[in-house]
This record gives C-alpha cells, structure tokens and sequence, in this order.
C-alpha cells in the first residue's frame, strides 16, 4: 500500500499535472514532513546487511524496505518545510538523537546531486539489481530501483516498469547509499 503513495497516478514524489499545484501548499510540505516522521516511528532503514544464505523471499522483503526508504529520502526534495516537520515531529517525542533524519538527508543530498550532475555517475552497463539508479533524460521518474538489466537495457522499478537503454540510465549502488549515511 505504501509504495502506491510513491508511484503511478497519486504519487507524492512525482506529482502528475493534474496535482502539480499541490508542490507549492504549506500543508502539502507538511504531509511529507509527517511522512518522514512516520517512517522514522516505524525504523525504517536502508538494510546493509546482506545475510549468509539469503532466501529469495528475505531478499525481496530488503528490497521493498530500500525501496521505502529511497522513496521517503526523495518526498525531501531538499525542502525546508518538510525537514522543519520532520524535525520537529520526531522532536516532539523527546528524541534528542537526530541521527536518523540527518541520515536520510544525507541520502536526499545525494540524489539531487546526482540528478543535478547525471555525468558523474556511471551508466546502466555497470547496474545490478538491488542498485538504484535514474535515466538521465527523464530525472522527473526520480530514483529507481534498479530489477535487472541486460547488455542493452535495464529496467526499473515502479507501477509501470520501466525499460531504458544502458546509456541513459545513471547508477546509484546500494553501497553509495550506505556510505553516504555514515
């Protein structure tokens, strides 16, 4: 149910025209801020472990969690009402430790870096699934996760699938993400 939130026709990352007006209202800002406070109440966290022996059910269970995570690391968008929010929701519960948040912000800088500067990052020939990556000519699909690739395309995640030639797909390894949370 979550990830429909962040994709297809009411997605609230990548508003559709007919919602685009929703991206400038205070209180839009503030759904996503509460979105990142909830996520936060919920230990959301990029995994990093990848177990000994990992079953394809385990497997795919990380994956739908890093998806969730990449996903509310973009509602961000480098917004400051929504990091006022988010702040000040996980504040309110007397959490003096602002370790998590600032984790997922650092992995919000990321991506709108890398979006901003799709020539440094590597393209789709050297993706693999479980990697997140984005086609530079269409940075308004955000960041995706990379399903699988061949010697041609790869294919991201989403309601729909995504189908892009290798070279305009840009790489974000699952690695990159956790180096940049700590």
């Amino acid at each position: 149910m979550a990830e429909v939130t962040f994709d297809g026709d009411r997605s609230i990352i990548c508003l559709n025209e007919t919602y685009l007006q929703l991206a400038s209202c205070d209180e839009f800002a503030r759904l996503k801020g509460l979105i990142v406070w909830l996520a936060w109440e919920s230990g959301l966290t990029f995994s990093t472990t990848i177990p000994f022996n990992e079953s394809l059910d385990a497997r795919n269970a990380r994956y739908a969690v890093n998806r969730l995570y990449v996903a509310t690391a973009q509602l961000i968008a480098g917004d400051e009402d929504v990091i006022s929010e988010a702040r000040q929701s996980i504040g309110q519960l007397g959490s003096s430790d602002m370790g998590w948040l600032d984790k997922l912000l650092a992995v919000d800088r990321l991506f709108r870096e890398s979006i901003g500067h799709p020539e440094a990052w590597p393209d789709g020939a050297a993706a693999k699934s479980g990697d997140f990556g984005f086609n530079a000519l269409k940075p308004e699909l955000g960041i995706r996760e990379i399903l699988l690739k061949d010697s041609a395309c790869a294919y991201l995640n989403g309601q729909k699938k995504y189908v892009f030639q290798n070279q305009t797909l840009r790489t974000i390894t699952a690695e990159r993400i956790i180096a940049t949370q700590v």
